[in-house]
Order: C-alpha cells, then sequence, then structure tokens
C-alpha cells in the first residue's frame, strides 16, 4: 500500500472509530503538531473536548479549547480517545507510555503523517501531487526519527534539506540600528521577481528527497506586490 492510501486508510479508521465509541476526543500538544490535528478534525466535524499539554504554561486555552494538564485530563476524560500532536517519534513513543502504561488510557494514537496529509489535500487544499506529497511526508518523518533538528543523509539514504530562507524583497517599513539585512544602507531597495525567486527555490530543491521547510523572509516581505502568488508557487 503506497503511503497516500495509507494515511486516507488511517483517518478513515479514525474518524469511524470516533462515530462508533463516542469517546470524547483530545488532542495532546497546543502547539503548531495539535493545531494541524485541530483543523482536519474541525473540517470532518468531529468534536474536540479539549487539548491536553504537559507544559503548565499552556495550560490555559489554545484556539478556543480548554488545555488540562494529564492529571485533570484523567479526572474529567478518563474514557479519551487521545491523539498525539508532536512531530518527533521518540518523543510520541515517550508520551504514549504516560498516557497508555501510567495512566491507564486505551485509545492513544501518534498518526501526525496522516493529518499532515489529510491537512495538505483536504484542509490548505495545496495544488501539488498528492502520491509526491504522501512519499515526501513519509520521508520527513523517517528524518523526524534522526532527531528533533536533522539533515543531511537519513538512515534510509534519503538526502534531506536544512530549512531554506528566501529573500524576496530589500524594502522594508523600519530602519533598525543592527539590522542582518543591512537595509539602512540600500539607497534603491528592491522586490525579488517571482520568476527569480521561484528559479531559484526550483533549482535548490532539485538537489534534495525532501525540503522540510522554505520561510519567505525580507527586509519586510508582506511589502511584496506580488506575495501571495510567491506563496502559491513555493506551496
Amino acid at each position: 500500500m503506497e503511503n497516500h492510501q495509507l494515511y486516507r486508510q488511517t483517518l478513515s479508521f479514525h474518524l469511524s472509530e470516533i462515530q462508533r465509541l463516542g469517546h470524547p476526543v483530545v488532542i495532546f500538544g497546543a502547539g503548531r503538531a495539535g493545531w494541524y490535528i485541530m483543523q482536519v478534525l474541525e473540517q470532518n466535524r468531529i468534536p474536540i473536548a479539549a487539548f491536553c499539554d504537559n507544559n503548565p504554561a499552556k495550560q490555559k486555552h489554545y484556539h478556543g479549547y480548554r488545555v488540562l494538564s494529564a492529571q485533570d485530563l484523567k479526572q474529567t476524560y478518563p474514557d479519551a480517545y487521545i491523539f498525539l500532536g508532536v512531530f518527533v517519534p521518540d518523543t510520541a513513543t515517550a508520551i504514549q507510555k504516560q498516557f497508555r502504561v501510567d495512566m491507564q488510557y486505551t485509545h492513544v494514537f501518534f498518526d501526525m503523517a496522516a493529518f499532515l496529509f489529510a491537512y495538505f489535500t483536504t484542509v490548505a487544499r495545496r495544488p501539488c501531487n498528492e502520491t509526491i506529497l504522501a512519499e515526501s511526508i513519509g520521508i520527513l518523518f523517517e528524518n523526524y526519527r534522526e532527531g528533533a533538528i536533522h539533515y543531511g543523509y537519513t538512515k534510509g539514504g534519503f538526502f534531506v534539506s536544512p530549512f531554506v530562507t528566501s529573500v524576496i524583497t530589500q524594502k522594508c517599513s523600519l530602519r533598525c540600528r543592527d539590522c542582518a539585512q543591512f537595509i539602512p544602507y540600500y539607497t534603491k531597495p528592491l522586490h525579488i521577481s517571482v520568476e527569480s525567486v521561484i528559479a531559484d527555490l526550483r533549482q535548490y530543491a532539485k538537489a534534495f528527497d525532501v525540503v522540510p521547510e522554505i520561510s519567505l523572509h525580507g527586509c519586510e516581505p508582506f511589502l511584496h506586490p506580488n506575495l501571495k502568488e510567491i506563496c502559491h508557487e513555493v506551496a
């Protein structure tokens, strides 16, 4: 079974099990990974009972949902259906032990790759080849198994890029004294053309199996008149 089929099958299983069991759904991780899961569940009209996080500083609210400690979760939702919103598999393994072994939860799942695929294809509706996207997500999570921050060759032989920064404009609304881009010294700052930005990024990406992140920078990238087009092409 190819990755895109596996991811769809995994999400379909969870949606049907949630409906069948009727257990409250909880997302562990009040951060970016948990946000992706939240978006997919909301898209599929699955009620989210709460978030949970081990960090006391996050145990308030996240996007309108309560964020509970593990202890409060056990008291409030002892039969919760829990999705782990984390990226690093080793971290997920430790959290699964916390909930399954220490707290006796039965339904604790780390299917972050499937949720990422679902987010990009059904929520963001990213216009790309879904088979290639699924393969890339698979490689990405193999890379996460190497460590939280890793680039170069994975144990499986895939070549992973460092995070990429693309400067798309020299223009800025500020004149910071210690500007890393030396903006105060430009006499005629320019916007970089869409064609140049995209051509450079495409050429760069050809050298790798996966580019985990592309960050568009300036100066001030929101001043670029074609920012929407650049984002679309990069995506």
